[in-house]
């Protein structure tokens, strides 16, 4: 019996030495970003990332009485990742998958919305590509950050209010320059959001201008807040966006509740990074209108209505070289007078500590804000909120 054993495995081993003289059929793996597989052949690779931010918090009941109102204590978010290329690498694709209940959109979809990105991507050198599928607008640049790339646990209330989300469309994209960087891309999409299931002849048009006069910044560093990689020339990004949602069925077009009548609304984002050596200060203006401005009865006693009107959102930071940094944030929304008997303004001032392990992907952050509602009323109030988040990813 052992003999014959033998005999198997003797064979079994010559035949892998034969094949792999020849030619090794086991794929390539790596963990420069994630874990990546690549075919033998080179004709895909598919890589792997995960990430998930734990938080608890607290609001109080006002300013004075800091006795807590509320609670906060979940997963915030909880995303699976995937990207590669197929055939060549010319052609490649990008997966974003989340999991958590905040994370996809229940309040307003009454599903779980698991998909936020599934696009296809064809590059046609290393300067301009086409894009198709669902995937973030090019938009205000806060929102186009990556979530797990923030300085404070969550983007600000400008952003909540009004940014431009996730849409399904084409996008096309193109830089020139290299000690001036020009970046440009335009998209057209359906204007009604992430997986949706019904639409309707109205689509969105979305167009997004850069400049970066002193280069490029290191790692991509426009794009994440926080010098974390330490700038050791200044470095400056400026963009602008536009976009028209050609007859909108939600209250922020492709997000917020659903109404009956279509509305046009168009959203104007100014924007600008600066970063050197530790510092980093990073502004957006942005203005929104409906053309309409109607206030639409949803369900008898709620009222559905759009935001018309600015906000300006600041925020700057040091970072020391001991990865500790600090961080300040002043947010507002000015509502037009036509919305004021809904939307009351606000204000929001954050102050942030961050320890930084593995640049975004390990961290531990600490944010305390005074958060007030009702900039015009005498009836305005005010409360504090505190935030502990850890964020852990690869």
């Amino acid at each position: 019996m052992n003999k014959y054993f033998l005999c198997f495995l003797i064979i079994v081993i010559s035949r892998q030495t034969i094949a792999q003289g020849e030619l090794d059929y086991r794929p390539i793996t790596r963990f420069t970003d994630g874990m990546g597989i690549i075919s033998p052949d080179t004709s895909y690779m598919i890589n792997f990332r995960f990430r998930m931010q734990n938080r608890v918090g607290m609001f109080t009941n006002s300013v004075t009485d800091w006795r807590p109102d509320e609670f906060e204590a979940r997963v915030r978010r909880l995303r699976l990742r995937m990207d590669g290329f197929l055939v060549n690498p010319k052609f490649s694709y990008y997966i974003q998958l989340s999991f958590s209940r905040g994370d996809q959109d229940w309040d307003n979809s009454r599903i779980p919305n698991v998909v936020r990105d599934a696009a296809v991507f064809y590059f046609f050198n290393d300067y301009s590509y086409l894009c198709f599928g669902q995937t973030k607008l090019p938009g205000n640049r806060q929102r186009v950050v990556s979530s797990g790339m923030l300085q404070f646990a969550e983007r600000s209330i400008v952003n909540t209010e009004m940014n431009i989300d996730r849409d399904f469309g084409v996008r096309y994209f193109h830089q020139i320059g290299e000690s001036v960087v020009f970046r440009n891309q335009v998209t057209i999409s359906t204007g009604e959001g992430r997986n949706i299931i019904t639409s309707d002849n109205g689509l969105a048009y979305t167009a997004r201008t850069e400049i970066l006069p002193l280069g490029k910044f290191t790692g991509d560093g426009d794009y994440f807040e926080g010098d974390l990689l330490r700038e050791k020339s200044l470095k400056l990004a400026l963009g602008a966006t536009i976009s028209y949602n050609h007859k909108a069925i939600r209250t922020g077009g492709q997000i917020g509740s659903y109404f009956s009548t279509p509305t046009d609304i168009r959203t104007f984002v100014a924007d600008g990074i600066v970063k050197y050596q530790g510092f980093s200060l990073a502004v957006e203006v942005m203005y929104r209108n409906s053309l309409e401005q109607e206030v639409v009865l949803v369900e008898n006693s709620l009222t559905s209505y759009i935001y018309n009107g600015t906000g300006i959102n600041v925020q700057c930071s040091y970072l020391w070289p001991s990865n500790y940094e600090l961080a300040a944030r002043y947010a507002n929304l000015s509502p037009k007078a036509s919305i004021m008997n809904y939307h009351r303004g606000f204000n929001e001032i954050a102050l942030g500590a961050t320890r930084y392990f593995n640049n975004h992907r390990v961290k531990a952050q600490m944010n305390v804000s005074y958060l007030q509602e009702g900039l015009f009323s005498v009836n305005s109030t005010a409360r504090w909120a505190t935030m502990f988040q850890v964020e852990v990813g690869i």
